[in-house]
């Protein structure tokens, strides 16, 4: 066994500001947390990641994201394990089902990543009226 020597002051403060939130403190998704979210962008550290990215939420009328586009979703009856909740990240998936007992269809909603898939169910109306997704701009 060898004792590593303690960080440079560089990798020191490399490691700070990964575990830094949006504007220098805070939680991931912090800078969403009571904001409207239609049609604005905003600058988001989310988990997993070294760096803030740019999030860019549906506007009334846009279309869905495409399936496996980088998204977070914004809804009160989300949380990844390692995520704040009321929000997830990941890639997008989502399918129609029919409920079994009352036949209406449904959609299951899933945001995936590694470690960390969560699921959401919408009715049809409810997905249809749904804009809590936004989309990770690529710069």
């Amino acid at each position: 066994w060898r004792v590593r020597p303690p960080p440079k002051k560089e990798e020191a403060d490399a490691d700070e500001r990964k575990n830094t939130h949006d504007e220098g403190s805070g939680p991931p998704f912090q800078a969403l947390q009571g904001q409207e979210l239609a049609g604005r962008t905003f600058s988001v550290w989310l988990p997993g990641e070294a760096e803030a990215r740019k999030v860019r939420f549906m506007a009334a009328g846009d279309p869905k994201p495409p399936k496996n586009a980088q998204v977070v979703v914004a809804h009160p009856d989300l949380r990844q394990p390692d995520g704040v909740p009321g929000f997830a990240h990941g890639k997008l998936w989502w399918s129609e089902l029919q409920d079994a007992q009352t036949g209406e269809p449904r959609i299951n909603l899933r945001v995936r990543r590694r470690g960390a898939t969560t699921s959401l169910q919408l009715s049809k109306s409810e997905w249809e009226a749904f804009s809590g997704i936004g989309t990770v701009v690529e710069d």
